[in-house]
C-alpha cells in the first residue's frame, strides 16, 4: 500500500515499499498467485486490462515526489522482484529520490522468517531511509 499512497499524496516525507504490488497486469502473469489473486481482491477478470491498470501503483508514478526506498527479494515468487524493477524504473525516469535493495536467497516475508543477516539488514535499509528522510 506504500506504493499506492505515494501515488495519491505528497504527505510524507519518505517511504519504504517493501515486496512491492506496482503493476497488476504484469503480476497476473508472474506471481504464484496472480490470476485468482487479482480476480479476488479487485472482482475483475485479469484479461480486463483497464481495470488492472487503475488499481496499479505504476499508472499514478507521474504523481510521486516522496523520497522512497524500495526492498525485494530476489526469490519472491509472490511479489516478484521485477513489481520493484518496475517501480523503480519509474521514478527513477521522473527524478524522484529513490533506491532500490534487493535481498539475495530470500523469500516473500523475508524480514520475518529469512536468514537472520538479511533480517537485521532488512531492518537497518529500512531505519537508516527513515532517519535521512
Amino acid at each position: 500500500m506504500s506504493s499506492w499512497m505515494i501515488g495519491h499524496t505528497d504527505r510524507f516525507a519518505g517511504a519504504v515499499v517493501q515486496n512491492p504490488l506496482t503493476n497488476f497486469i504484469s503480476f497476473v502473469g508472474t506471481s504464484d498467485i496472480g490470476v485468482p489473486f487479482t480476480e479476488q481482491e479487485l472482482l475483475a477478470q485479469t484479461n480486463d486490462v483497464a481495470t488492472l491498470w487503475h488499481f496499479s501503483p505504476l499508472a499514478y508514478a507521474d504523481h510521486v515526489t516522496t523520497p522512497t526506498l524500495l526492498m525485494s527479494s530476489e526469490w519472491d515468487k509472490r511479489c516478484p522482484i521485477s513489481q520493484g524493477e518496475e517501480f523503480y524504473s519509474a521514478l527513477k525516469h521522473r527524478h524522484v529520490a529513490v533506491e532500490m535493495t534487493r535481498f539475495p536467497q530470500s523469500w516473500h516475508a523475508m524480514e520475518e522468517f529469512g536468514l537472520p543477516n538479511l533480517r537485521v539488514k532488512w531492518m537497518a535499509e529500512t531505519q537508516r531511509w527513515l532517519d535521512a528522510h
